[in-house]
């Protein structure tokens, strides 16, 4: 399943969101990409990844509008904290994110690696907006991130490789529709690490219900990403079709379930 790219720009030094990254989503929208994302809003780095674009920013708002328009999900980069000060959540970033979703109720939000934040924000926030999905990619002990790993990762101790830990058990079995699976496969080191890292996904899709687990491995993803797309109202602009988000991911830890 393509998804679009909403492509940052840099303006005076900082990036940030325009007409042309619009336009571009909606070009690749119009090739048959079936979501918008993800797109990177506030990303604590490192330096050729760092963003600072609020996520009720103008021309945010009209790309997860474009999104409810053509019934499409939108991913977001959206973290609540900064790699400066890892334990802390920022109040001004919630605040940003609930306008964007309670301006917004009919898009679909899938926040990438819930926001890197902890269980109390994103549950919050999931049981204030039922339009907000969250995915679990990048949330394990073997992606190098720059995060603590006992925030990074959903396993207890401090590199985070033991069990699920408690709080995230709960949220998952609590909004058990609305977590989903993940992986970022951004960096050939990242595909290396493949075996160690689904694995580790299916130690703590272990721990939950069958049900739930399920559901946050597969299900929701396919229930996000086949409902059918609508043609646009809105003006196209001009990009081409580009990756798949999850799909990898989503295959390699179906076939790793079936032969457990």
């Amino acid at each position: 399943y393509a998804f679009a790219r909403a492509p940052t720009v840099v303006v005076d030094g900082l990036k940030t969101l325009n007409a042309t990254s619009l336009s571009a989503a909606q070009a690749q929208l119009n090739a048959g990409a079936r979501g918008i994302g993800e797109i990177t809003l506030r990303h604590s780095g490192p330096p050729g990844l760092r963003a600072d674009i609020p996520a009720n920013q103008a021309f945010a708002m009209a790309i997860y509008a474009e999104a409810a328009d053509r019934n499409v999900p939108v991913s977001i980069h959206f973290e609540l904290r900064d790699k400066s000060a890892p334990s802390v959540d920022i109040p001004a970033r919630i605040e940003e994110l609930r306008a964007a979703l309670g301006g917004n109720p009919d898009t679909t939000f899938l926040w990438a690696h819930m926001g890197d934040s902890g269980p109390a924000a994103v549950g919050a926030l999931l049981a204030e907006f039922d339009n907000l999905y969250a995915d679990i990619s990048t949330r394990n002990p073997y992606f190098v991130r720059g995060w603590p790993m006992p925030l990074q990762s959903l396993g207890t101790g401090p590199e985070g490789m033991g069990g699920l830990k408690p709080e995230w058990k709960s949220l998952f079995e609590e909004h058990a529709d609305r977590i989903l699976f993940g992986l970022d496969l951004a960096s050939e080191d990242r595909k290396d690490q493949l075996s160690d890292v689904v694995t580790f996904y299916r130690t703590m899709l272990g721990e939950l219900s069958s049900a739930t687990a399920e559901k946050i491995a597969c299900k929701n993803a396919r229930a996000l990403l086949t409902s059918p797309a609508l043609p646009s109202t809105r003006v196209p602009g001009v990009a081409a079709l580009v990756l798949a988000l999850l799909a990898l991911g989503f295959g390699y830890l179906r076939r790793s379930l079936r032969s457990a």
